[in-house]
C-alpha cells in the first residue's frame, strides 16, 4: 500500500540579520498560529521551512529546505510599527495545511527623549540640524557621558526625524537607559546637502563627483566637532567619557574626527568606515571597535582590512568584528550597522571606556 504523503511543515525557522527570531509559541507541527517580535530597523527576514508536500509562502510556490528572503516595509509611515502576516500553505494528496506567522516590528524610539535643534557654525558658515537626548532625570550637577552619532550618506536630505527613525544608531542608547543601563547624552547632527557632501571627502568619491582624499574631514565634519564642543559647554558632560560612532560615511567621519582630535574621544565605534593608514598612530590612546561585512557592496571590505592592519601596527587598542558573507543578508551586506548596534556587549564596552588624564 502506498504511504500517504503528509501536507505539513515539520520544521520552521525565521531569522533576521541579528540572529534567530523565536516563534511564539515555540514551533510545533500541530500549531498553526505564531508571532515574531522584531526591532524597528529590521527590513527583511529569512525563512526556512522543512516538510512534506507543495509549499507556498504568501501565494508564491517555494521549495522546502530553501531559505526565502521576505522584505518588510521601509515606508515612513511603517516606522511607527509594522504588523506583517506570512501565510504558509502546504498541499499534498488533495489536503491543504496552513500556518500563519504574524510579525510585529516594534515602534522606533524617535521623539522619546529627543528634541530637535539647529546649530549655526560661525567657523564654517554651515547650519546643522541635530537631535539631542538628555537623560530623563538630567541633573546639571552631575557629569554624563556624551555620544556623537554620525549618520550615513542616505540620510543627508531626509527629514531630521528620519535620522532617528531610519536606524537605531542613536535610539538604541536611549532604550538602554530606559531599560536600566546608564543613560547618556546623545547628539545626532545631520548633513543637509547631497552630491559629494558629507563628514569627510569620502562622499565625493562615493557620489562620483570628483577625486578626493576619502579620509579628510570636510566642513560638515568640522562643524560636527564644533557642535560637540558646544554641547560640552552647555551641558554637564564627563569629559573623560566623550564617544563617537557612525555608519558608512559616518564611519569614516568618526575615524577622521578622532584622528583630528586625538585627545578628545575616550573611544569610537566606526561601522563600515575606514581610517587613513598614515594617520593611525594618532589613535594610540583611543580604543576602537570597528564593524564591517565581508560582502559590503558599497564600502569595500578592503577598507576594513587596511584599517585594521594600520591600527594594529600602530599599537592601537582595537577590536574588529567582520560579519561573514551572507550574515547581513537584507537589504544587503552594507547594513552591518544593524547587528553592530544590536550588540549589547559593544554598547557595554563603549560605556566602560574612559579617557585618562581628563577632568
Amino acid at each position: 500500500m502506498r504511504q500517504m504523503k503528509q501536507a505539513r511543515i515539520e520544521q520552521l525557522k525565521i531569522e533576521s540579520v541579528i540572529g534567530p527570531c523565536p516563534l511564539e509559541p515555540p514551533f510545533s507541527p500541530e500549531v498553526h498560529q505564531y508571532t515574531v517580535q522584531l526591532q524597528s530597523d529590521i527590513y527583511g527576514l529569512r525563512l526556512l521551512a522543512e516538510g512534506e508536500g507543495k509549499l507556498q509562502i504568501n501565494g508564491a510556490p517555494t521549495a522546502f529546505s530553501a531559505p526565502v528572503a521576505l522584505p518588510l516595509s521601509e515606508e515612513k509611515a511603517d516606522y511607527a510599527g509594522l504588523t506583517y502576516t506570512i501565510l504558509l500553505e502546504v498541499e499534498a494528496e488533495g489536503k491543504t495545511s496552513t500556518t500563519t506567522i504574524t510579525v510585529h516590528r516594534r515602534p522606533t524610539a524617535e521623539g522619546k527623549g529627543f528634541s530637535f535643534h539647529t546649530f549655526s557654525d560661525p567657523q564654517t558658515g554651515l547650519t546643522l540640524p541635530y537631535a539631542l537626548h538628555l537623560p530623563k532625570d538630567y541633573d546639571p550637577k552631575r557629569a554624563y557621558p556624551l555620544l556623537l552619532v554620525l549618520h550615513g550618506a542616505g540620510q543627508r536630505t531626509q527629514e531630521l526625524e528620519m535620522v532617528l527613525k531610519r536606524y537605531e544608531c542613536a535610539t538604541v542608547w536611549v532604550r538602554d537607559g530606559a531599560e536600566g543601563k546608564e543613560d547618556m547624552i546623545v547628539v545626532a547632527p545631520q548633513v543637509t546637502k547631497a552630491q559629494g557632501e558629507g563628514w569627510t571627502e569620502f562622499t565625493k568619491v562615493f557620489d562620483q563627483v570628483s577625486e578626493a582624499d576619502v579620509y579628510r574631514l570636510s566642513p560638515w565634519g568640522e562643524s560636527a566637532f564644533h557642535l560637540l564642543e558646544e554641547m560640552e559647554k552647555t551641558y554637564a558632560v564627563d569629559l573623560r567619557r566623550v564617544y563617537a560612532t557612525g555608519v558608512s560615511m559616518g564611519g569614516f567621519g568618526s575615524f577622521a574626527l578622532a584622528v583630528a582630535h586625538p585627545d578628545h574621544f575616550a573611544a569610537i565605534v566606526p561601522v563600515c568606515g575606514g581610517v587613513d593608514p598614515k594617520a593611525a598612530e594618532a589613535l594610540q590612546e583611543t580604543p576602537v571597535w570597528m564593524f564591517h561585512a565581508a560582502d559590503d557592496p558599497l564600502v569595500d571590505v578592503s577598507y576594513f582590512h587596511t584599517s585594521l592592519q594600520a591600527l594594529q601596527g600602530a599599537g592601537v587598542t582595537v577590536q574588529a568584528t567582520l560579519y561573514p558573507a551572507g550574515q547581513v543578508f537584507y537589504p544587503n551586506g552594507h547594513f552591518s550597522w544593524t547587528p553592530a548596534y544590536a550588540d549589547g556587549a559593544m554598547r557595554d564596552w563603549l560605556r566602560a571606556q574612559r579617557k585618562a588624564g581628563k577632568e
